[in-house]
Parts: C-alpha cells; sequence; structure tokens
C-alpha cells in the first residue's frame, strides 16, 4: 500500500482518537475549515457547525467510544466501519436522558484534502440506537 493511502488511513485514525478524547482542538486540527458533514439527511458545512454537532453529542453521551474497524483506502477516500458505545445522560434529538446504554454499528466514507478531512459522509444504526433508548419499540414476530 502507497505511503499516501496509509497517511490518509492514519489521519482517520486520528480524528477518531480525537473524537474518543473529546478534544475540540483536535476535532480542527483533523478537519478542514469548509468541511461538508453529510449525517444520515443531515449536511452540516464547517468545521464549527461540525464541532458544535459533535459537543451536543459528548453532552448526551460523556462515555461515548468509537471503535475503527476494515478501513480501506484508494485515491483519496477511506471507507471504515465502526462501533460505538456510550450511556445517554443528556438530551439526544429532542430525547431526554434515559441512563441507557447504547451499542450502535456504522460506516464511514471520507475524503481527504490537504492532509485533512474535507468531506464526510456518516451513516449508522438509527433505528437501533432508538430501540436501545427505549423510544421505539421493536416489531412484535
Amino acid at each position: 500500500m502507497s505511503t499516501a493511502l496509509q497517511a490518509n488511513k492514519e489521519l482517520v485514525r486520528r480524528a477518531n482518537d480525537g473524537l474518543n478524547a473529546q478534544d475540540p482542538e483536535a476535532f480542527r486540527e483533523h478537519h478542514a475549515a469548509e468541511l461538508v458533514l453529510h449525517d444520515g439527511g443531515d449536511v452540516i458545512h464547517g468545521v464549527e457547525a461540525a464541532l458544535q454537532r459533535e459537543r451536543a453529542i459528548w453532552a448526551a453521551f460523556p462515555d461515548l467510544h468509537h471503535t475503527l474497524t476494515d478501513l480501506v483506502a484508494e485515491g483519496d477516500t477511506v471507507a471504515y466501519r465502526f462501533t460505538a458505545t456510550g450511556t445517554h445522560e443528556g438530551p439526544f434529538q429532542g430525547i431526554e436522558a434515559t441512563g441507557r446504554p447504547v451499542d450502535i454499528t456504522g460506516q464511514g466514507l471520507v475524503r481527504v484534502e490537504d492532509g485533512v478531512l474535507a468531506a464526510v459522509w456518516l451513516n449508522y444504526d438509527r433505528l437501533g440506537m432508538l430501540r436501545q433508548l427505549g423510544t421505539v419499540d421493536r416489531p412484535v414476530e
């Protein structure tokens, strides 16, 4: 694997470490000022707006931890799978704290530009998370 592809994968790992440390400066360091974050149906423009979103998540899940798996790099793009675990201790998207743990899976795709993450696409098991929080019932079989 080329050095550039390895560097892109390492950038994704370092950005994830910053998320796990809930470190705003690391977030800014690893993301472009003009970052475009695609999170499900939401599109967030700019690193400060994305950081505001992350701070809300950190407040809701103060022990949130992401584990990356299966990083694959091609050109300026890195794809990965992840698991995220945490405890719902604060308001999240209109849901008051439940004190319940969550363990969700997801996928991410990032585009690297000039050594930082310029665009991020996230997709995770929102329905599974809502079920774990007790806000959505499981279907009856």
